[in-house]
């Protein structure tokens, strides 16, 4: 049977024997059943028309459970906030912490465990009313895991904020803020990035620019991604030093655990983390990659072939050239055509000039004719297949 089904029965089988989010097989086995506490908190205690804020949704993961980043790295659940905003409102996407790289049973997993913060930034329309009541929803869904099982939970969030002339910031949820963002991997405009793929693997080249005090030596380099198309440079790639540029090379991921295939992707995002600072201006340990464009080199020029080379290619066509000519249905044409030369003989030489003349070039332009077929041919043949090898 193919690979694919015996992870599908695998699978399956795990989250069947574990489904205490949706289904109580679990209970009295252990007591209660292990869940993780969900809460939405605002930075402000009011908003301004026009004015972004950010609100943070907090995770406590029970000990011994971990929750998952926006790239599970196999076919867990990440956390998810449905927002319900009243009109004009908008919600970013959700601003991940660094994960850890874990070990699991089907390949390297990005994990959280503890309390985590995970920060949005709501944007506000212009034409509020002061004073207005405003009433912020989400619905929080998340899987937790630990070494045995998974757990899919959600929960219904509100938050309810008063319109104001200027936003006022909670003084009581200063600290806890400060540390949210402090967790977040930091963006640094003075870095350049280069993504090449290859056939089989992506290569990211970290160039430092003005401004940028990054440190080669930092200790458990490693680069995770936000997509799926690869895998983190601990699972067959690696991240090396090459002059003051990082060096990243990602190992492709054609399928999922459940043999599913994986697209590759136009562009790369994710989080070049390691156990000491990376760059020391920022005083950061994680640095976030976003969006970067993946391209694909074009192949180099096929080498000029030598004389060596080329030698045999002409003894193949002139061996060739007189095996034809010696076919039965060829050798009498050229025989009639001779014998049309020495009828020629006597006759003026402008003519017979004239009729060699014409003669070469209809056998010119019938292989002129037919080189150019073939060329087009050819070339239509490396467009459909250079299309179908490159990214995206």
């Amino acid at each position: 049977m193919p690979r694919s089904f015996f992870l599908a029965a695998a699978v399956f089988f795990s989250l069947l024997t574990s489904s205490r989010g949706q289904f109580d097989f679990a209970q009295g086995l252990e007591g209660a059943k292990d869940s993780a506490t969900a809460t939405l908190s605002s930075e402000v205690t009011t908003i301004a028309p026009g004015k972004p804020f950010t609100v943070a949704f907090q995770l406590a993961i029970p000990p011994e459970w971990h929750a998952y980043y926006v790239n599970t790295g196999g076919v867990e659940k990440s956390p998810a906030l449905t927002w319900t905003l009243p009109e004009g409102f908008t919600a970013g996407p959700i601003q991940w912490p660094a994960p850890e790289v874990k070990d699991g049973v089907l390949g390297k997993s990005f994990a959280y465990e503890g309390t985590q913060n995970f920060l949005v930034e709501i944007t506000p329309p212009a034409g509020l009313k002061m004073d207005e009541a405003v009433k912020l929803s989400a619905k929080a869904t998340w899987q937790i895991c630990d070494k045995q099982s998974c757990v899919d939970e959600k929960v219904d969030l509100t938050l309810d904020l008063k319109v104001a002339d200027a936003p006022a910031v909670d003084p009581a949820k200063t600290t806890f803020f400060t540390k949210a963002r402090a967790a977040l991997p930091k963006v640094s405009a003075a870095w350049t990035l280069a993504v090449e793929s290859a056939r089989d693997s992506v290569k990211i080249r970290m160039t430092p620019g003005k401004g940028a005090a990054h440190n080669l030596d930092a200790v458990g380099l490693q680069f995770i991604p936000a997509d799926k198309f690869v895998k983190t440079s601990s699972d067959g790639g690696s991240v090396a030093k090459d002059g003051n540029d990082w060096v990243v090379t990602l190992k492709r991921a054609t399928e999922d655990a459940l043999g599913d295939k994986i697209p590759p992707g136009k562009t790369l995002s994710g989080i070049l983390a390691a156990k000491s600072p990376l760059d020391t201006t920022l005083g950061a340990n994680a640095i976030l990659l976003s969006e970067a464009a993946v391209t694909t080199p074009p192949p180099p020029p096929p080498a000029p072939l030598s004389i060596g080379a080329l030698l045999p290619i002409l003894g193949g066509m002139l061996l060739g050239g007189l095996i034809l000519n010696l076919m039965p249905c060829v050798f009498p044409v050229i025989g009639l055509k001779i014998m049309g030369f020495v009828q020629q003989s006597g006759e003026d030489s402008k003519k017979i000039m004239l009729h060699g003349l014409m003669f070469t070039l209809g056998v010119l332009a019938s292989f002129w004719a037919l080189s150019g077929v073939l060329f087009a041919a050819r070339a239509a043949a490396l467009a459909k297949s250079g299309s179908a090898d490159s990214i995206g």
